[in-house]
């Protein structure tokens, strides 16, 4: 485990979004890094696992120039303690590929070392296949609060109306009953939407008794913020259609669920 200062962030966004209150609200989101410069997001599952979009593990070939950042809040401060996690292995889903972003849009990353110290997950959705999508999500990020506006510092979260699977496929054809897709898709000041540098931004939902982790945000040109009048829906993988896939390549210790 190394200590690594941050870089300037280059391009996450999310439109319509508030400060996040602190460090602690969401401990298990990650900054992903490729040669220290920051590449997405992503959410740790357990103390090996990080998951993100398959685009964000397609751009990063040489696994030794990955790096999991744990304890990003304000990137602005110099004096945060930032836990720079190197990778021993990247998982793509094997249905993946670049030339059509919605389809199996999800890759894991694997630490070199399990977290021994204290450290905070996100759950799995536990609903059963067929459970109808939640009405509102949370989206989360570090991101400008205005279409081609400064970059926030701070972390970004902003809640999604969710759409209905049929909405999300009419949006675009290629879009399947494993995406997600969600946002007001209005212009400024109404847009609430992902952008471009979004990949791998968490996608949560409360239950009862904790947050879990329901989509993973694809950064898809068109989709999300624009600056065209074709408004679209930001898009996301569903995480509920690949359960079996993140357990059977992502085991590890759920410890201290946060």
């Amino acid at each position: 485990m190394v200590i690594l200062p941050l870089t300037p962030f280059q391009a996450t966004r999310i439109i319509g979004s508030t400060n996040v209150p602190d460090v602690t609200t969401y401990p298990w989101i990650v900054l992903i890094t490729y040669l220290d410069s920051p590449n997405g997001q992503g959410s740790l599952i357990n103390d090996r696992t990080v998951v993100t979009s398959g685009t964000v593990v397609y751009s990063m070939p040489i696994t030794m120039h990955i790096r999991a950042l744990l304890g990003v809040y304000d990137r602005s401060n110099v004096n945060e303690t930032i836990n720079a996690e190197e990778i021993q292995t990247t998982y793509l889903h094997p249905g993946y590929v670049n030339t059509n972003q919605f389809a199996d849009n999800i890759g894991l990353l694997i630490l070199k070392q399990p977290l021994t110290n204290s450290f905070s997950t996100i759950c799995l959705p536990q609903r059963p296949a067929g459970y109808g999508i939640p009405s509102k999500a949370t989206v989360i990020g570090w991101g400008a609060s205005t279409p081609n506006g400064p970059l926030a510092n701070i972390l970004q979260q902003a809640e999604l109306q969710m759409y209905a699977p049929l909405a999300c496929q009419m949006a675009n054809r290629l879009a399947t009953n494993k995406n997600l897709c969600g946002g007001v898709v209005k212009p400024s000041p109404a847009l609430i939407a992902t952008c471009t540098g979004d990949g791998g931004d968490p996608l949560v939902v409360m239950t009862t008794t904790t947050l879990e982790l329901v989509g993973i945000g694809l950064d898809i040109v068109g989709y999300g913020c624009t600056t065209s009048h074709n408004y679209q829906p930001s898009m996301f993988t569903n995480v509920l259609s690949y359960i079996d896939w993140i357990i059977t390549y992502g085991p590890g210790c759920e410890c201290n669920i946060g």
